[in-house]
């Protein structure tokens, strides 16, 4: 029998390394029915012949070389999100015979204390106290916020959110949803007092908004100069989402006005944010840059994650967390 070529894609310039090429070779030792070969994205020309061969691609591949993989039959991204591989046009066939997987439930717990930790640290001023340590200054400063018996408002039901309402609850909040539809077997969402479809009455009155929206053409910039205007004067924006679903000037504007509170932002729209934007200086805006899911544990559940599908797929079973080209995610 033929062994099923598998690609992995290389990239050792992360801080933190997907799949490596020591996981490869654990990975062609651990399953016999697979021949796995490991190339640096950097290495374009070798990049583009494997490409060519493989049944199985794992990790970003450069897009434009899926015009190239003429046998490619499964890609799996080792990111939650598949902006760039997400439209038929990029694939050898239009995608017909090609199926496309994500890595969810990986990154959703670290994501979810960094949200925790960017709120908490906007609400004891930390980032203006650290400036003023840094400066040998002992001087006091007003906090303004609790979160214990705010409204908090999480846009978007996946992992990630159930992640974030599992820990906010704790803190004595009233916690909402907003989300596509109502009903359904994951509609039930525990510690959730109330569930909005429509997104003005989602925000009325909300104390802090965490958006953990995907980028699809349905939410490219559903955050505009409307939802932030309704918006409570004082609200805290927290964006672990996706930068494209904010219009990033519109956010500046809300805060600039007073109208937000304040922010903590790990994506931003455009990625890297530029050194000119205004919102580096505000003392009320927390920037990380979109490193929100890294921790120590998540490349094992993402090997895991990977392990779990690729057994599904040399056995012939569903593949977990499988893309809908049509809607995007």
């Amino acid at each position: 029998m033929e062994k099923v070529r598998v690609l992995v894609v290389g990239e050792p310039a992360r801080v933190i390394p997907e799949l490596t090429a020591q996981d490869t070779l654990e990975l062609e030792r651990q399953y016999g029915r697979c021949s796995f070969v490991y190339v640096d994205v950097e290495r374009a020309e070798e990049l583009r012949r494997e490409a060519e061969r493989a049944e199985v691609i794992v990790g970003r591949i450069p897009p434009a070389l899926l015009a190239h993989a003429t046998a490619l039959r499964w890609l799996h991204l080792q990111s939650a999100g598949v902006n760039g591989y997400e439209r038929r046009e990029l694939y050898r066939n239009g995608a017909d015979g090609v199926r496309l997987t994500r890595s969810a439930g990986v990154f959703s717990i670290p994501m979810a204390e960094h949200t925790l930790a960017m709120i908490l640290a906007l609400d004891r001023r930390l980032p203006l106290l650290g400036r003023q340590a840094a400066e040998h200054v002992w001087q006091r400063v007003p906090v303004q916020r609790e979160l214990y018996g705010s409204r908090v408002l999480v846009v978007g039901a996946g992992d990630v959110a159930r992640e974030i309402i599992a820990r906010i609850c704790g803190f004595g909040c009233r916690v909402t949803v907003l989300r596509r539809r109502t009903g359904g077997d994951r509609n039930e969402i525990p510690g959730v007092a109330e569930v909005f479809t429509e997104r003005f009455a989602a925000l009325d009155g909300a104390d802090y908004i965490i958006n953990t929206l995907p980028l699809t053409a349905a939410t490219a910039r559903c955050f505009s100069d409307a939802e932030f205007s309704a918006m409570k004067r004082g609200a805290v924006f927290i964006n672990v989402g996706r930068g494209g679903t904010v219009d990033t000037g519109a956010l500046t504007r809300a805060l600039e006005d007073g109208r937000l509170g304040g922010a903590g932002l790990d994506v931003v729209d455009p990625e890297p944010l530029p050194a000119s934007s205004p919102l580096w200086d505000m003392e009320n805006v927390i920037i990380t840059p979109h490193n929100s899911g890294d921790s120590l544990a998540s490349n094992a559940r993402r090997r895991a994650c990977f392990e779990e599908n690729l057994r599904r797929y040399l056995e012939g079973e569903p593949l977990l967390y499988e893309v809908d080209f049509d809607a995007g995610y």
